[in-house]
């Protein structure tokens, strides 16, 4: 079972073969990057300093140009849902519309909360840039609403998932630092 395995560490002396799933996504490379690399993400391209996320595909044979996509493959124990896409010929297949759709859902939502958030923002745009870069950055600040930590968050759980499916990473409040101006 793949639960046992734990790849990036020592097989225990009991340890048998076994099969895993491992999560990955196709990126970009933001720089040139050499298989097997440990990367972060930042602004839809992977690099080999920040906050690492996965490692570039170790199988491919050759470096990944700057500008080159490849298969980023994710950190074990990363991903916070999962969602296997599959097809029957009984019923109809998801259409990348419907994904957009739902990216789109979460971008409204976003927006409305960076309103919350950001009241005093020159423009609703601004307020979301500054609450997307926060997120991206792992740093949240609230310009006319206080916040001083993840108890002032409003709908955190809520904050948390859209902005998952929004960015396509992985959000940890546990490691954001929170600040105001009010």
């Amino acid at each position: 079972m793949d639960a046992d395995v734990n790849l990036g560490g020592k097989p225990s002396k009991c340890a048998n073969r076994d099969a895993v799933h491992i999560a990955v996504a196709p990126m970009v490379a933001g720089e040139s990057l050499k298989p097997g690399d440990h990367v972060s993400v930042r602004d839809g391209k992977c690099f080999a300093t920040g906050n690492l996320i996965g490692i570039v595909d170790p199988y491919r044979r050759t470096p990944v140009a700057k500008g080159e996509p490849f298969w980023l493959c994710l950190y074990p124990k990363t991903v916070t849902s999962l969602r296997h896409h599959w097809t029957c010929p009984a019923l109809p297949a998801s259409t990348r519309e419907e994904i957009d759709a739902e990216l789109r859902d979460s971008e409204r939502w976003l927006r409305e909360y960076a309103k919350r958030m950001n009241p005093y923002d020159k423009t609703e745009d601004d307020a979301f840039e500054r609450l997307i870069e926060g997120l991206k950055d792992g740093a949240l600040h609230a310009y006319g609403h206080d916040l001083c930590g993840i108890h002032d968050l409003d709908d955190a759980s809520e904050l948390k998932y859209h902005a998952e499916r929004y960015l396509g990473i992985r959000i940890n409040f546990d490691n954001f630092t929170f600040s105001c101006s009010c």
